[in-house]
């Protein structure tokens, strides 16, 4: 215990955890996975910057996947996974037409200025 930093202990979390509370307002999700599921067992992680100052992560073991809970969780994951790709799609959709009629417009306005411009010359 370096500088009277206190160690958290972790229950147990997965790629998939949507809250590790344990880790309160310590460090983002993201960042904990990511130093977890990038370490080996047995090996500390890299230390990872948070807005409080930063951590590492010691990782005792990966631990098998629990069939039963894989099986009763698996339509609500695929269900999410399903969704965000969906919004994702419709995003890239919305992104690309509001290009397209925005380089319509502009060129509108482009077109109509010069034709002002060749209008205005005697």
């Amino acid at each position: 215990m370096a500088a009277g930093h206190v160690p958290l202990v972790l229950a147990p979390f997965s790629l998939s955890s949507a809250e590790v509370p344990e880790a309160g307002d310590h460090a983002e999700l993201g960042q904990l996975k990511q130093a977890a599921f990038t370490t080996p067992a047995g090996h500390v992680s890299n230390f990872m910057p948070t807005a409080e100052g930063g951590f590492v992560l010691f990782v005792q073991a990966l631990q098998p996947i629990d069939e039963t809970k894989k099986v009763s969780e698996l339509p609500q994951f695929l269900s999410q996974v399903r969704r965000a790709r969906q919004s994702e799609a419709f995003n890239l959709w919305l992104q690309t037409e509001a290009s397209r009629e925005l380089g319509g417009i502009l060129k509108d306005l482009s077109a109509q200025k010069t034709a002002a411009g060749t209008a205005k010359q005697p």
